[in-house]
């Protein structure tokens, strides 16, 4: 299952609808929608040219007030149970439960879709995908008022507490900007998917198996070394050319792990192919061994690696 987040800006134009017929080409299962700007209407569905998918949309529009979310899917899917519905978020009932959101800027309302998020340890497929509005690290904020860490720590939080994990991503770090260029430009990573990761439906469809990995830590590489290419001069770009490249190397390493255990481990649920269960181990080994954090005073806390290494140096 293909399930596509995209935030519209504004879907009544004309741009944004040949963008969305673009997006289609890539044959999702399901789309998600934010900040569409426009009423959902079944006339205005079918001007999307969306073949094979429900006219029956899914949204959160309420009385007059235009909905800020869709959520499409195709007709070889059953309709989906609306599981909750507010002005940050849907959650409904596919293989899974999946939640479209679109967070507020306001920290307050943050919370409050925290609390309407918390499912806890409960067992079941769950992938929560759009706009958070929040980074999870300092160094996915560049410009403007540094990031309260009191928020980072919020999101940290909810989703420490309900079991999750981010899904890895490729493409540009920074999903949201303020103004086009200028100096007074803010870039930030706003948008990504966090899933129950433990859960094999999951693994399939958002993390899929170790070569799909390698391929996305080349493109990376790829992008890197483009970028640099592009402007020789930017120090921070080539320093990060090296962080890309042992990526790279340690998916490579993971891979042949994974062969050389393939011969000697029993594989889960009569031989399945996928590799969820070897690259899971692999990175929670790693992770032992590495300080994602350190706590140098009472009111600071280190999260960059650069900065956690020159003050252990």
């Amino acid at each position: 299952m293909r399930v596509f987040y995209w935030n519209a800006q504004g879907l009544a134009k004309d741009d944004a609808r040949a963008k969305l017929e673009e997006l289609y080409l890539h044959n999702p299962d399901i789309i998600c929608i934010a900040e569409l700007q426009v009423f959902c209407t079944t006339q205005f569905f079918r001007k999307l040219k969306l073949v094979d998918f429900c006219e029956d949309v899914i949204t959160n529009e309420a009385g007059e007030e235009k909905g800020n979310i869709w959520v499409l899917w195709r007709n070889s899917l059953a309709r989906p149970d609306v599981l909750s519905s507010s002005k940050q978020a849907i959650t409904l009932n596919f293989a899974g439960d999946i939640t479209t959101v679109h967070a507020s800027y306001d920290s307050v309302e943050r919370k409050r879709l925290y609390r309407q998020l918390g499912l806890g340890f409960i067992f079941i497929p769950w992938l929560e995908l759009g706009e958070f509005n929040c980074v999870l690290r300092l160094d996915e904020n560049k410009g403007g008022r540094t990031i309260k860490e009191v928020y980072i720590n919020e999101f940290r939080s909810w989703i420490s507490e309900n079991g999750l994990v981010e899904a890895d991503a490729i493409g540009k770090k920074y999903t949201w900007s303020n103004f086009p260029s200028g100096i007074r430009r803010i870039f930030s990573k706003h948008d990504r998917a966090i899933l129950k990761e433990a859960l094999k439906i999951w693994n399939r469809t958002v993390f899929g198996d170790v070569q799909f990995h390698l391929k996305q830590a080349e493109l990376n590489l790829e992008t890197k070394n483009y970028l640099l290419d592009y402007d020789p001069t930017d120090e921070f770009q080539f320093l990060k050319v090296p962080d890309a490249k042992k990526v790279v190397d340690d998916v490579r390493t993971e891979l042949a792990v994974m062969v050389k255990m393939k011969s000697r481990v029993t594989w889960l649920e009569d031989g399945d192919q996928k590799t969820g269960f070897y690259y899971n181990s692999i990175r929670m080994r790693r992770s032992r061994n590495t300080i994602s954090e350190l706590k140098v005073s009472t009111n600071t806390t280190l999260f960059l690696q650069e900065e956690i290494n020159d003050y252990i140096c």
